[in-house]
């Protein structure tokens, strides 16, 4: 229609286009936001973006907490992900790329530390723990230049439990004393290979090929006497889907002649993704089955989540806020007594049925997992209950396929988050027991509902925090 009436000499102006979906939420589809701004500049058509609003939606190019300013300026931090693609495409630059992380560990205290694997032939390597301009990092000493390379030398890290499966790289930084390297030379430096152990396959996997690092792609730390290189390697050769676990994570190295005798440091090992918003960018399984997940709110928004039925919170209440990283937050009071689920807290995801999530592509699932936060000191007495209630599509009821109990008193793993607030954190795995459900396997899940309720007597009055929603697949 539209090059009909440019072909007939016709005025043409799109007065609103937008990133998400049609309601403001879902998304931002960068990609496909991309596609239709090509579009337009293929044939002049000037336009408008949806919106210039300082609103807790995907659409909204301010994030819910951005201040005005005199000179209409704003810094990239009160920008939402919308509004830096809007600003973007404003100023004829490239879209921008989002990326998304778990840190394994860093070093810092309680995180996860290197032991030597029981199967490694040196075992003479031992292991301390440091900080480099100001990053906690591991010391591992004894590193051998062996004939067998890096099977020779078997640092791990046990039981990470990571669903490495909804990932695309595994990264980690690395450090050798300074005296040893002679930068910009091609000669090479230090040898290494992850290697981790699926817990569906019953063995290690190491198609992970093996990087052999150059003096020269190592960078001086100013200030010490380090050079530091980050390393990243591709999961593409093991074929993961999501719901791949590995529960132990070895990182296998060698020292070469140039630097043997070295000490070696290592930091933030992380697994990491890259997408644009479009929905062929997330991880599938092999059915096909959109895993957007997990959702962890780094883009500074809700990601369309929204209150749901009778309920004591609505959506102005849900807001971002600092757990241990950017997590939905919103403030519930619980009444001793009152023990309804309206008196608490429901809410729903509303992206699911364009994502052809089926009943049976839910069977694969085996459970849903979420990371959630309550606000220390803030009960006295009783606790909460957590319900995973799945809607199908079209089936004109839900049922409840998981329940887990919350003691907000005692339970969960305290701590003090960046901003000086107590919390206690609550890691959840509900089972997803879709298999009770006897409707049409070709039945679409309209929504994924929480509910957060009184399940005996509590009286927690303050934040509840979500993090991390996803799912764990057969």
């Amino acid at each position: 229609m539209t090059d009909n009436a440019l072909a007939n000499g016709l005025a043409v102006f799109c007065t609103e286009w937008g990133t998400s979906e049609a309601t403001g939420d879902g998304g931002p589809y960068i990609d496909f936001a991309n596609r239709w701004v090509d579009y337009m500049e293929d044939r002049g058509i000037s336009w408008c973006g949806w919106s210039m609003a300082q609103k807790n939606e995907v659409s909204a190019a301010f994030n819910s907490t951005t201040s005005p300013t005199p000179d209409g300026s704003w810094p990239d931090s009160e920008v939402s992900r919308s509004g830096h693609f809007y600003r973007a495409m404003i100023r004829g630059e490239p879209a921008p790329i989002y990326t998304g992380y778990h840190l394994v560990t860093d070093f810092s205290e309680d995180a996860p530390k290197f032991s030597l694997n029981p199967d490694n032939p040196n075992a003479g390597i031992s292991f301390s723990y440091d900080t480099i301009d100001g990053q906690p990092v591991a010391v591992i000493r004894g590193v051998s230049v062996g004939f067998t390379g890096v099977w020779s030398n078997r640092p791990w890290l046990e039981d990470v439990e990571i669903d490495y499966g909804v990932y695309q790289n595994l990264s980690f930084d690395i450090y050798l004393p300074s005296a040893k390297v002679t930068l910009g030379s091609d000669e090479e430096a230090f040898l290494v290979k992850p290697v981790l152990s699926p817990t569906h396959a019953g063995f290690w996997d190491d198609t992970i090929p093996e990087k052999r690092l150059s003096h020269s792609e190592f960078k001086p730390v100013p200030g010490t006497d380090w050079v530091k290189a980050t390393v990243e390697f591709s999961l593409e050769s093991m074929n993961a889907i999501p719901g791949h676990i590995t529960q132990h994570l070895l990182i296998m190295m060698s020292l070469t002649p140039d630097t043997e005798d070295s000490d070696i440091l290592i930091g933030n090992i992380a697994f990491s993704y890259m997408h644009n918003g479009d929905v062929r960018f997330y991880p599938v399984d092999e059915a096909g089955v959109f895993e957007g997940f997990p959702i962890t709110f780094e883009s500074g928004t809700r990601e369309g989540w929204v209150e749901n039925g009778a309920s004591q919170i609505n959506s102005s209440d849900l807001l971002i806020g600092k757990a241990e990283t950017q997590a939905l937050m919103f403030p519930v009071e619980f009444i001793p007594g009152l023990i309804e689920w309206e008196d608490g807290a429901r809410l729903g995801s509303p992206f699911l049925p364009e994502h052809e999530l089926t009943l049976e592509m839910c069977r694969e699932i085996t459970a849903f997992s979420m990371e959630m936060f309550l606000e220390d000191g803030k009960a006295t007495t009783g606790g909460l209950q957590l319900t995973i209630v799945p809607e199908p599509d079209g089936a004109g009821y839900w049922y409840e396929a998981g329940q887990i109990s919350i003691d907000p008193i005692n339970g969960g793993e305290r701590f003090i988050n960046s901003e000086g607030v107590a919390l206690r954190k609550y890691t959840i795995v509900l089972p997803f027991k879709i298999a009770d459900y006897s409707g049409d396997d070709e039945v679409r899940v309209r929504r994924i509902i929480l509910a957060l309720f009184n399940g005996d007597d509590s009286d927690y009055s303050g934040f509840v925090y979500y993090d991390n929603i996803g799912f764990i697949m057969r």
